[in-house]
């Protein structure tokens, strides 16, 4: 959206740049000038006009600001985004690998959907049902292979804020919760 303002805000500067330049180069008049309204009206619009482009350019030129505060903005929480993921990523493959249902239970944001191969789910509402489950409702062997085999550090987040841990239809998705945390969100074993 921003894009958009600065181009048109760039197309009414241009408008009023050429806007500027017709009224300058208007033909001399071959009688003596003389300070009545018809001469003195051109000259008020020429400086309205320039009143316009400089505050326009002042415009830009803050949006342009904005614009790489907007940038370094989102590339720092791109970075902590990584950060976060990786060691979310870690936490979570710790917890695969001990079986360790509370540890998981931690990291995860509730209600959760457990899902199995055979299109078969629960769901989970809150770390209370999480931890009455038994470790193999969780943890099933293939689950735990693929996640073992799973480098924390090459987890990445996509566009819509959503990391997999895993492959195909076994794995452990994260993601952003409402609240701006990263959890669990998802399992399927």
């Amino acid at each position: 959206m921003k894009r958009y303002q600065k181009t048109a805000a760039f197309l009414m500067l241009s408008a009023a740049i050429v806007s500027a330049s017709a009224c300058a180069k208007k033909p001399a008049e071959t009688a003596a000038p003389s300070t009545t309204a018809s001469t003195m009206a051109p000259l008020e619009t020429q400086k309205e006009t320039q009143k316009e482009t400089e505050s326009t350019k002042e415009t830009l030129e803050v949006k342009g600001s904005e614009a790489e505060t907007t940038k370094a903005v989102q590339s720092t929480t791109a970075s902590k985004n990584t950060s976060n993921v990786h060691d979310l990523a870690s936490k979570v493959q710790k917890a695969v690998a001990d079986q360790d249902l509370e540890a998981l239970a931690d990291l995860v944001a509730y209600p959760i959907g457990i899902a199995s191969p055979d299109g078969e789910g629960i769901e989970v509402a809150n770390k209370e049902e999480f931890l009455k489950l038994k470790p193999e409702d969780v943890f099933t062997e293939r689950l735990m292979n693929v996640i073992k085999g799973i480098k924390a550090s090459e987890v990445e987040i996509d566009k819509d804020d959503l990391a997999v841990m895993g492959k195909g239809t076994i794995n452990i998705a994260l993601g952003m919760t409402e609240e701006g945390n990263l959890r669990v969100v998802a399992i399927s074993r």
